[in-house]
Parts: C-alpha cells; structure tokens; sequence
C-alpha cells in the first residue's frame, strides 16, 4: 500500500531490506520465506509498471483537452518526479531480488526463475529505455550470482545482451558489456560466443578508435569499452570462436584496446589478467621471444599503485620486476621515459626488501 501511495517512501523500506540481506548472508531464509519475497517483488513491480502506464494515459488525456481548450494551458495537477520516483522503486526491488539470488541460487531458479525470466523479456522488449536499463540489471544479476544454474536459461535472456551491446545510450550499453562478460565465463554461453565476439570487439575497437576526450559523454563511453574488454578477454579464456585467424584477431583487440580507462573495477581485473599472461608467458601476449614484454611492463608500471591495479596486481608486478632482474630490465626500459625508469627502479627496489 506504501508503495502505491509514496514510491519515494516506499523505495527507503526496501532499501533497508536489501541491506539485510546481503549482511546476512547465505542460508538465512527458508524456502517459502525467499519465494515470498521473489513474489512480492513482481507483484509490486507490476503495480510500478501500471502505475506508469496510468499516468502516461492521464497526461495523453490532459495534453488533449489542453489542445481543445477544455482546461487551461497552465492546469497541470501532475507531478512530473513522479516516473522517477517509480522508476527508482523498481530498481530497489530489483536489488531485493539480486540479493536473494547472491544468498539463494539454488531456491531463487527452482522457486523464481521462470517468473523473473518472463519480467525480464517484457522488460527488454518495452520502447522504454529505462524498462531496457531494468531487463539488463536483471540479466547481469542472473549471470553474476546464479552461475552454472541459472546458464541454463541462458538462451531466454542472454540475446537481449546482445541486442543491447551497439545501443547508443551508454547508460544501456555499458551493463549490456558487462553482462556479456560474465556470461562468457559460463560453458552455456558457448552457442553465442562467436556472435558476442564480433559484436563486443566493435564496441573496443569503434571506441577506442575515436581518442582522448575529456567529455563527461566519452568518459562513459570509455567505460563501455572497458566492459567490452573485459568480455573480449573472457571469450578468449573460456570459449572456443572458432580458427586461429578469428582469434588471432580477437587477441589484436583486446591488446590494442588496453589499457582500460575509466571503470576501475574492469581495470583492475583486465590489468590482472594482462599480468598472469605475461607471468604465464602466453605467447599472444609476450610475442615471439618476448618481444612484446616491454611494451606490457611500460603499462603496467605507469598503472602500479594506481586507481587502475588492485592492490595483488601490484605485488605481482613487483615480483615479476624482481624476477626478470636487473640487467634485462635496463634492456627493457631502453625506450622507457625517463619517468618511467624511475618509477621502475623505485618497483624493483621495494619489491626486493
């Protein structure tokens, strides 16, 4: 009833229910008490949905009678946060929905799923941008806390990703990456790895291509190509595309597409992995005969202790500093700024103690 009269009310409770959840952790509720919730939080989504929808049809009608002149032009009794507020409402019980799932896999897809799938498609299929933004919230919420369980419905959600990957708002476009990322990890994601492949390496590549601006706009368009890196790496690490060529190419992105920008979570873990390869000597990384080392080792040292590297990424480039030694460093750092060397000594020596 709060949440029909006062989304803005409404939203603080469920914001408080939330937080308990995630605070309490895994097996605090039973079977019917999560079914419950999972219930409650499409019944009071589909009320925000009918709410809107009402509203949209009361402003339809008072534009009309305006035109007609059956009200006067500066009549109007609607407020205009209102759409918000809603829109606010139903992220805060998708975040509900997103904790039981972190807690509660196994009793959300055997108790919830298919409801929640169906919400989903709606969602994703609606000519609203903010339905769309809610569908891929949902989706990344599946393939981040569901795992192997929830990837077999990967063929019910999984394209909306997809679809939403080139959308020209970066708001949608971003969490499209980022899900797509995550999925890619999943053996399910298999029958649409060489789809995702192509789709996401044009996000990188269209992206990165345009340079350095200092626009909040590029600032997240940025941040969608990190995603899409992100992604790039993931099916190469845990699908199979298909023959050498296609990912010969694939590895070009994501090299050329390093390092990431602006999202400090993908950054962290693209920048990781970057690490163990080049630990792993992985030959499309390293180059042949180490060729491409010290152009990796110039990145990662302008990064070291840096926004953009977790703090394990950081001991792990002070070990492989001192493991490569000191002499094949001064032959590495050769085209390095004076900068640079500087900063790469400065490694070795505190990796060293």
């Amino acid at each position: 009833e709060k949440a029909k009269a006062e989304p803005f009310i409404a939203k603080t409770g469920i914001d408080g229910i939330t937080t308990c959840l995630k605070k309490a952790g895994p097996n605090i509720l039973s079977v019917d008490q999560a079914k419950h919730l999972c219930q409650t939080v499409l019944k009071l989504t589909m009320e925000s949905l009918k709410r809107r929808a009402a509203e949209a049809s009361e402003r339809a009608s008072l534009k009309a009678a305006k035109r007609e002149g059956v009200v006067p032009d500066d009549d109007d009794d609607l407020d205009d946060d209102w759409d918000n507020e809603e829109q606010s409402l139903r992220v805060a019980l998708q975040e509900v929905a997103g904790a039981v799932m972190e807690h509660h896999p196994q009793i959300f897809v055997a108790q919830a799923m298919g409801d929640f799938v169906q919400l989903v498609q709606q969602l994703a299929q609606s000519g609203s941008s903010e339905d769309k933004k809610l569908a891929l919230f949902y989706i990344c919420d599946f393939v981040d806390n569901l795992g192997s369980e929830g990837s077999q419905h990967y063929q019910q959600f999984v394209p909306a990703l997809l679809e939403e990957v080139h959308n020209q708002d970066p708001e949608i476009r971003q969490p499209a990456c980022y899900g797509v990322s995550r999925a890619a990890k999943q053996p399910a994601f298999a029958p649409l790895a060489a789809q995702a492949a192509e789709r996401v390496a044009r996000v990188v590549t269209e992206t990165r291509g345009r340079g350095k601006k200092k626009k909040t706009s590029e600032k997240l368009a940025q941040a969608c190509a990190d995603n899409a890196l992100s992604a790039v790496i993931n099916i190469l690490l845990h699908q199979d595309i298909g023959d050498a060529a296609a990912k010969a190419q694939l590895w070009n992105v994501w090299l050329s597409g390093l390092p990431c920008q602006v999202d400090e979570e993908e950054a962290a873990y693209n920048h990781g992995v970057l690490l163990k390869l080049i630990c792993e000597e992985k030959a499309e990384v390293v180059g042949e005969n180490g060729s491409n080392v010290p152009r990796w080792l110039a990145l990662l040292v302008d990064h070291y202790q840096g926004e953009l590297t977790s703090d394990e990424t950081d001991t792990g480039i002070g070990q492989l500093v001192v493991r490569l030694g000191q002499a094949r460093l001064e032959q590495m750092a050769s085209s390095f700024s004076d900068k640079q060397k500087k900063k790469l000594m400065r490694i070795f020596r505190e990796a060293s103690k």
